[in-house]
Parts: C-alpha cells; structure tokens; sequence
C-alpha cells in the first residue's frame, strides 16, 4: 500500500473512533440521567417521611456513589477524549512539518548532487590547467634560479661595500656622547659623586678637545669634580683612553674604569698606570688621559 492511501486509512480509521467516543459520551449521559431518575422518588421518600428509613438511605447513599462515579467517568471521558483530539492534531502537524523537512533535505541532496558533478568537472579542468601551468612554471624555474643567484651575488657585494664603507665613517667619524650613554655614566658613577678627577687631554687634535668638553659635562653632570686641561706625553702617545691612578684612589678608579666600559667609551681592560708612592702630592689623584681616537 502506498502513503497517500496508508494516509487515507488513518484519516479514516480516526473519524470512526472520534464517532465512537461520541456515542460512548452519549451512553455514558443517559445511564447518569437513569440513575438520577431512578433514585429522585427514593430521596424524596427519605426527606419527607417518618420514622427515618436507614435501609433506605444505604440504598440511597449506593445510589449516589454509583451516580457519581459514572458522571466522573464521563467528565474524564470527555476530557480524555478532547486531549486524544488535541494529540492527534499536533501529531499530524508534527508529522507534516518533518514530510516538509524531508522534502527540502531531498531537493538539497539533489542540488548538492548537482554540484557535485559540477564541482567535478570543474576540478578536472583545474587539473589540467594546473598541468599546464606547471609545464609553464618549470621552463621558468632556471631563469629564476639564475636571477636569483645573480642578485644574491649582488647583494653580497653591496653589503660588503657598505660595511666597508660604515667603517671607513666610523673612523673618520669625531667621538660623541649620546644621551644613553651619559645616563649610563650618570649611574654608574653615583658613588663617585663630589670626588675629584683630572681630565688630561693631548693637545693639537680638534677633535680630542671636543671630546674632553663632552666627556667633562657627562662627568660633572653624575657629580663628579672635574679639573680639565690640556697637555702633552713625551713618547708614543696611546690612542682612546688612559687612567693615571694615586695609591688612595684606586677604589674609585675602579668605579670610573668600570663606567666607562658600560658606556661603551673603552673597552676592557683600561690601560692604566699607577703614580709613584714616592710623589706624596698625587696620593689622592685620579686622572683620565685623553688621546686621539686612533
């Protein structure tokens, strides 16, 4: 049997029990109304004569019992069956809603089928546009290496002339004092704040003396007391920096070695010369000795 017919069976089979849940209701009214009938002259009897009738009235009280027992049945067999009514019609609602469901889950299968043979098509043609462009890309592969070689060669070599020229500038290039590193002397240099220091500088480059003046404002700026002036050293004369140290200073030259290395104005260890015990006027002397750059 097919679903339209199986359908219209249900439909069928439904309007023959809501027509016998009618005529149930029907029965069940009239064997109410008998029993009231039935027992109405029985109280009457029970009211109105004397002396009280007590087998009568356990009659009568059977009586009620069964009256209300059977208008109960049919108050809840009226109300089971509208609930029976309200049952089926959101069942067929129900049943409708997922018919709907499964017939747009059908026409989606069949558009996805579409699709799919559309997608297929479409991948084999990528395929083989795929293939050619392959084709194509390995005849340009060893072009490309080639370039490529000759740029990494290129590259390596304007590397190295701008390396090569960076340090031909930084040779040339007068020393300064960048503001990093003046706080970096600043902090270094706290312990040292009020001593006194000797800054010598060698005379005849300009560029030495700008130095010193740069170097002597970043150490009067940590605190230190700075005695500046110029001179000259009998001998090579050492590029970078020197420390002269006093035997009652060599703490402190410490402190200023150290310094120095942490702002990156020398590297360690700091040429360093200590001054003769015999000279007891330099016993507490700390001198910074200033030369050209190179």
């Amino acid at each position: 049997m097919d679903l339209p017919s199986l359908e219209n069976a249900i439909k069928a089979l439904e309007n023959s029990l809501d027509s016998l849940g009618v005529w149930l209701t029907v029965w069940t009214a009239l064997v109410v109304v008998g029993l009231i009938v039935e027992f109405a002259e029985d109280l009457k009897e029970l009211l109105t004569e004397r002396p009280f009738k007590w087998r009568l009235f356990r009659t009568m009280v059977g009586g009620l019992l069964i009256t209300i027992g059977v208008a109960g049945e049919l108050f809840v067999q009226f109300r089971a069956s509208k609930v029976e009514t309200d049952l089926r019609t959101d069942s067929h609602q129900v049943e409708a809603l997922l018919n709907k469901q499964a017939a747009d889950a059908n026409k989606e299968a069949g558009d996805a089928r579409n699709e799919a043979g559309s997608a297929i098509k479409q991948a084999a043609q990528a395929t083989r546009d795929a293939e050619v462009a392959r084709r194509n890309a390995e005849s340009f592969r060893l072009d490309i290496a080639k370039a490529n070689e000759r740029a990494a060669e290129a590259n390596k070599m304007a590397e190295e002339e701008r390396l090569a020229r960076l340090k031909i500038e930084e040779r040339l290039a007068p020393r300064r004092l960048s503001a990093e590193q003046i706080a970096t002397l600043v902090k270094d240099l706290k312990p040292l704040s009020g001593r006194d220091v000797n800054l010598l500088f060698i005379s005849g480059d300009p560029e030495t003396a700008v130095f010193a003046d740069l170097l002597t404002g970043a150490l009067k700026t940590a605190g230190l007391k700075v005695a500046i002036r110029p001179g000259m050293i009998l001998g090579t004369v050492k590029p970078g920096i020197l420390l002269q140290i006093g035997k009652n200073r060599l703490v402190d030259a410490n402190i200023l070695a150290n310094a120095l290395i942490d702002a990156g104005l020398a590297e360690r260890p700091i040429p360093a010369e200590q001054i003769p015990e015999e000279d007891k006027t330099r016993l507490e002397e700390l001198q910074i000795v200033l030369g050209p750059k190179h």
